[in-house]
């Protein structure tokens, strides 16, 4: 886990994205990788655990609704932490091409991330050409774009 013990408050920005974040209008952060080769599942929750939940502890955080009309939101660490609700895997549809990952994609974008747990899931998604893809889904109270553009790197 993150060492993260008590609840920290969410900032007004970020606070300013979650109220935002409407089913005709989510504030999610979309990001696509297409690689060349299959994906080990493992690894991938290896490097997920030890690169984004161990390193930025808000990843292992839910959201604390306010208590009352003028209070924040607070993060607070998700006691039911489990990568395993994070993580998907998807195989894709034949041809398994550009225009069959677009569709997954697509299918996944009209979802709100779920409320009762940290705010984003990585899809891993088989079938994809030769290789494989991954579908990274981050809502954007947990950072500002530029930041999480940075966590997608460090990935």
């Amino acid at each position: 886990m993150t060492g993260a013990t008590a609840r920290r408050s969410m900032g007004a920005v970020d606070t300013v994205w979650l109220t935002m974040d409407r089913p005709d209008n989510l504030m999610v952060i979309d990001a696509v990788m297409m690689l060349d080769r299959p994906l080990d599942e493992e690894r991938l929750r290896e490097v997920l655990d030890e690169r984004l939940v161990r390193r930025y502890p808000v990843f292992s955080e839910r959201v604390v609704p306010a208590t009352g009309p003028v209070g924040m939101p607070h993060w607070e660490p998700d006691p039911d932490f489990d990568l395993d609700r994070h993580v998907h895997r998807a195989t894709l549809v034949e041809p398994g091409d550009d225009a069959a990952l677009q569709a997954y994609v697509e299918d996944q974008m009209s979802r709100p991330l779920l409320r009762d747990r940290p705010l984003w899931e990585i899809h891993l998604v088989d079938g994809y050409l030769e290789g494989a893809a991954v579908l990274a889904r981050f809502h954007h109270a947990l950072a500002d774009g530029v930041a999480l553009a940075q966590v997608l790197l460090d990935l």
